[in-house]
């Protein structure tokens, strides 16, 4: 059965009880749906009536006012025809914006006393709109009403990640900063929206029924669940706790936290590229001199290709008609990898000689230096050292751009050659080995993401939620797009006991 198929009557029991539908769980979903059904009609006229009000009482200047509020610092952003409009603003404008305004009737004690008892407890803040509208309308509204006025007054925007999805039908959520966990009923957010990903939204209970009341309309990748755990811990060594009553008084804060993603999504920063020794990408060509034969420099500088005798080395090399070598190539390698363990050597960097000179390629200004000593030393006397070209990321980028632009064909002809090769049972193999190797290590590597323990250790220890988010992140990575190297989660997941 589809997930966004409802059992039938008479089928089995999606619970697992064996049982029929009808005599099982069926009354129970159909009660939570009538109740999310009355909430949602509950909202609208809630909704519509506090826009009459606001109207009324302080014109549509107000809305304006809030709305540069929303924003983030310095956004010129109109209102109209944005987005956010019908996502989280005019919940927010409502139920949790406090505006220098005073409507409230001072004289009537009781009446302010009693509207006030559907905000936050804060008494340092003047109450949002909601609050004041109810204080006003107090006479007129009736239970439903102020119930929902409370609700929705009581509950903060957080950061909700998913768990699960019933497309259709409901989101399993996890509020990041407080741990809170719940199941919404959603019926249109549900068919879009993944496992994973973090809402910046508000959640109701009403009538037994849990709903988003109140979302942003760029949900943010996994990734961001890591960045968003280390500010939890950093406001518990602050406050101590973080409960319902500290959420709203971070609203400003978080909101611009939400912010500050989404800026990084829609303009993200050039990574910080790096080699498996850490230091910066930097592609780097050393140009050398030579003042000896190509054989003697290859029999000179075969020791820095670990593992390859110098015979070999001068078999493998070009030679014209007499047998003199026109090129050869020397991998400097070095023993073990510092990031991949099952590495035996890594490559370092390639020279080339030729004769009466040498070229040397690193990806690195600190492996340039260090390869020049060598060389110098190794062939004391017979090299000059003649030149280094170091390209940065930007000018590698620019200059990808180009060839991409001038040749979008043959760039799409090297990827379906390369997809094809891939799909070739024997190449299938290799990788599905050597994607087992390096996620069986991975297992027993110690991870920043986890604090420095491995995912083994993090299982049994409070970084155990990190290890859970890091899961869910690979999880949405996989559904992005093709990668042979893509670790089979549901396995990791049996391996770790999670």
């Amino acid at each position: 059965m589809s997930h966004d198929a409802r059992p039938g009557r008479n089928d089995a029991c999606p619970c697992g009880s064996g049982k029929k539908y009808k005599r099982c769980c069926m009354a129970e979903a159909e009660g939570v749906e009538a109740a999310r059904a009355r909430v949602r009609r509950m909202e609208g006229r809630v909704v519509h009536a506090l826009f009459e009000w606001i109207g009324e009482a302080f014109g549509p200047e107000l809305l304006d006012s809030a709305w540069l509020d929303f924003l983030p610092e310095g956004s010129t952003e109109e209102l109209d025809g944005h987005p956010e409009r019908e996502g989280a603003f005019i919940p927010w404008f409502l139920f949790n914006w406090t505006p220098d305004i005073e409507r409230v009737d001072e004289d009537d004690e009781e009446r302010s006393a009693e509207a006030r008892d559907a905000a936050p407890d804060d008494d340092h803040s003047p109450p949002p709109l909601a609050v004041r509208f109810a204080a006003e309308k107090l006479d007129e509204l009736g239970q439903p009403q102020l119930d929902f006025l409370r609700e929705s007054c009581s509950r903060p925007f957080g950061f909700h990640q998913i768990l699960a999805v019933e497309p259709g039908r409901s989101l399993a959520l996890k509020e990041l900063l407080t741990g809170e966990e719940l199941v919404v009923q959603e019926l249109t957010a549900s068919q879009t929206l993944r496992k994973g990903e973090i809402l910046y939204a508000r959640t109701i209970t009403l009538e037994g029924a849990s709903l988003i009341f109140g979302c942003a309309v760029q949900p943010l990748p996994p990734r961001y669940a890591a960045h968003l755990l280390d500010l939890r811990d950093a406001l518990l060594e602050i406050h101590g706790r973080l409960a319902i009553e500290e959420l709203h008084a971070l609203d400003d804060p978080l909101r611009q936290v939400y912010w500050n993603h989404v800026e990084s999504l829609r303009n993200p920063k050039l990574p910080r590229l790096s080699n498996t020794d850490g230091d910066l990408f930097e592609p780097t060509m050393l140009r050398f001199a030579l003042d000896a034969t190509p054989e003697e420099a290859v029999r000179a500088l075969a020791p820095l290709a670990i593992g390859e005798a110098a015979e070999d080395l001068l078999d493998a090399a070009d030679r014209d008609a007499e047998g003199s070598i026109t090129h050869a190539e020397i991998s400097w390698l070095k023993r073990g990898n510092r990031q991949h363990k099952e590495w035996n050597n890594t490559v370092l960097g390639t020279l080339t000689i030729e004769p009466s000179r040498i070229g040397a390629e690193v990806n690195s200004q600190k492996r340039a230096k260090k390869l020049r000593k060598e060389i110098e030393k190794r062939l004391a006397g017979r090299v000059r050292f003649d030149s280094q070209t170091t390209k940065s990321v930007e000018e590698l980028r620019a200059e990808s751009a180009r060839e991409d632009a001038a040749a979008p064909r043959a760039l799409a002809e090297q990827i379906e050659e390369q997809r094809t090769l891939e799909a070739l049972p024997e190449v299938q193999s290799l990788l599905a080995k050597q994607r087992e190797e390096y996620w069986r290590h991975w297992l027993d590597i110690p991870l920043p993401a986890l604090g420095g323990e491995t995912p083994r250790q993090a299982v049994r220890s409070k970084n155990r939620e990190r290890l859970e988010a890091l899961l869910l992140d690979f999880e949405w990575d996989g559904r992005q797009g093709y990668n042979p190297m893509s670790p089979d989660v549901a396995a990791l997941r049996r391996q770790l006991g999670v």
